[in-house]
């Protein structure tokens, strides 16, 4: 899982912090005005610290193909549609995080990022280095603790391409702009939230391809911490409807982590 993800799922839970977040995804249809969940498309399973960092990261899925391009040094995608990686971090005597290694089922290494942080401790630059510790993307960070540039780079060193952000006065990303490395114009996205800080529209426009204009758009339920625990997505044509089940630490004490050997598992065929 990429670490844009894995940062989107922290972000996307309000603290007091969380203990494990367990996602279903599965295709829905329409009927007599409501959607129905017809078909299981993936799973996922994110254990996190006290702080709010991920400990590890489990996503089996059935109809679509898991993208692991900081693995795979930003080249070709990974058809595995198994995957599972653990992490580990570095702090300063600040609490904040200077090092993060992630490593595979096997305790593998696989990838790290490295935190830098300006003289006032904002965060200025994130760089991810794959396991023969080539650059694979950099990011910068304004004031506020936004990525407004992001670029990724071959297995060769040179650059792939370059992403630019824009952000709302809640520090939501509204508008994300692609260009290739040398500058021309890919894709331009745009994202619109409800008051609770959840996206709700996502505009594309693809120059590669051929002028191509997407919207997709999304409903939400909330559990008791404003935490959304159910989502609709519709594209237009296709519906995705995701639960989640989250655990806060001093909720309560439950360890019936997910048994990988149940019918539900099985089902998700390789």
């Amino acid at each position: 899982m990429n670490n844009k993800k894995i940062q989107g799922l922290i972000a996307s839970v309000i603290k007091p912090s969380h203990k494990y977040i367990e996602e279903k995804t599965f295709l829905g249809i329409e009927k007599m005005g409501k959607i129905v969940e017809k078909e299981i498309e993936s799973y996922s399973f994110t254990l996190f610290n006290e702080e709010g960092n991920a400990l590890n990261y489990f996503q089996k899925s059935k109809n679509t193909t898991l993208s692991q391009q900081s693995i795979n040094n930003n080249e070709d995608e990974d058809n595995s549609k198994t995957f599972f990686q653990k992490y580990s971090y570095k702090y300063n005597t600040n609490g904040q995080i200077v090092e993060e290694n992630a490593y595979d089922s096997n305790g593998v290494f696989v990838q790290k990022s490295i935190y830098e942080y300006n003289s006032n401790g904002k965060i200025e630059e994130c760089r991810e280095f794959d396991r023969e510790g080539k650059l694979i993307s950099s990011k910068k960070y304004d004031l506020k603790g936004n990525i407004i540039e992001k670029n990724t780079y071959y297995k060769n060193g040179k650059l792939r391409e370059r992403e630019l952000f824009k952000y709302d006065l809640e520090k939501n990303t509204v508008e994300k702009n692609t260009y290739d490395s040398e500058r021309n114009f890919k894709k331009k996205e745009i994202y619109k939230y409800n008051s609770k800080g959840n996206e709700i529209e996502y505009n594309s426009f693809n120059l590669e391809e051929m002028f191509d204009w997407k919207c997709i758009t999304s409903q939400y339920e909330y559990d008791q911490r404003n935490n959304w625990i159910k989502r609709i997505i519709n594209d237009g044509e296709n519906y995705k409807v995701t639960t989640r089940k989250i655990i806060y630490y001093g909720e309560e004490e439950n360890t019936n982590f997910p048994n990988w050997d149940s019918p539900f598992f099985k089902d998700l065929k390789e």
